[in-house]
């Protein structure tokens, strides 16, 4: 069964980065954060949602040069 939503640290070895860099993305609200309890949770769809915009960004920005 595929996951619907992980935890931090699940989230950011998803994306290569830091804890800390996606609690501030979360804090900033670039990337949604879902608290249930004292749990912090990302939905796996938003987290490829952001990765494909900022690869989209970033190809578009390497067009311009």
């Amino acid at each position: 069964m595929t996951k619907l939503a992980v935890k931090p640290k699940e989230a950011a070895e998803m994306l290569s980065i830091s804890e800390r860099v996606l609690s501030d993305l979360a804090s900033s609200r670039e990337i949604a954060a879902v608290k249930v309890g004292r749990a912090v949770i990302y939905d796996v769809r938003e987290l490829e949602r952001w990765l494909t915009v900022k690869t989209e960004q970033g190809r578009f920005a390497s067009d311009e040069q």
